[in-house]
């Protein structure tokens, strides 16, 4: 049986998009000037990919990874005081258009988590529920006041990439989420942002992916429910559906004008400063 494969498209005859088979995506490119597409294995590095506007998804640069921690490692390597780790994911249930996000964070001494969901608006898929994970952490983290400074893990590259001006914001959640970090960061919250890869053994990463996936109602497999299996004396951790966040109960008043534009998701989180 053939390996399914995702087609990104950037400005194909019909705009941007992803397709399931060559024949589908000839048709997209074929005699179409400027025409951009690349095979991926993933959905999400095809969403990556047509996000960036047909730059190359997953690359890091090799003179970044020199001073990164092993991050793969069981063992933590030392957290300064005042600085906090964070991962983030996000994913989509294409049965109700719900997309879900998972967050974990270490500051060395307690840890975290933050689950949430919300109607997918934007045909953003799981790309709505990474903003939304990296906004409730970076909200979370400055509300807190207990630090200073943040290392923020993604498998999404645009989570760094929009954040520090590197791509740019064409929709209306990726223009607010931009607008977002740079407040954050005036009110004097050094963030550092680090891509890692996906489903390639990163702890941090594996349970925000499966927190993800448990917010939007997902069914996790036996080996996703061990794996989260020792995150569940966290607090934050969904034992209930009452402990996921619901983006949707802020939206009732919310409309697309530009009047609204400043946060048109609508995020609000639990005060639960007692675990910090």
């Amino acid at each position: 049986m053939a390996k399914k494969a995702y087609y990104g498209v950037v400005d194909g005859k019909s705009g941007n998009g992803i397709y399931l088979t060559w024949d589908e995506c000839e048709r997209e490119v074929k005699g179409v000037s400027g025409a951009k597409y690349k095979k991926f294995k993933t959905e999400k590095e095809a969403d990556e990919f047509v996000n960036s506007g047909g730059q190359a998804a997953n690359t890091t640069a090799k003179d970044e990874k020199a001073d990164k921690p092993d991050i793969k490692s069981d063992t933590k390597p030392d957290i300064k005081p005042g600085h906090i780790d964070v991962y983030v994911d996000g994913s989509y249930n294409s049965d109700s258009n719900t997309y879900g996000y998972g967050v974990y964070m270490d500051d060395g001494k307690n840890q975290r988590i933050i689950c949430g969901k919300g109607t997918c608006r934007y045909d953003g898929r799981n790309i709505e529920g990474e903003v939304a994970a990296a906004r409730a952490a970076l909200s979370e983290i400055s509300k807190s006041g207990k630090y200073n400074s943040v290392t923020l893990y993604h498998d999404y590259q645009g989570i760094g990439s929009w954040a520090d001006g590197d791509w740019k914001t064409n929709k209306i959640y990726t223009q607010s989420y931009r607008k977002f970090v740079n407040d954050i960061r005036s009110q004097g919250l050094d963030i550092d942002f680090r891509h890692v890869d996906g489903h390639s053994g990163v702890r941090g990463n594996e349970y925000c992916d499966k927190l993800a996936k448990v917010a939007c109602g997902m069914e996790l497999t036996r080996s996703d429910i061990e794996y989260v299996r020792d995150l569940y004396d966290v607090p934050g951790y969904p034992k209930s559906d009452e402990c996921i966040i619901d983006n949707d109960a802020q939206h009732k008043d919310d409309t697309e004008s530009s009047d609204d534009y400043e946060d048109p998701m609508g995020y609000a989180w639990f005060d639960e400063s007692e675990y910090w």
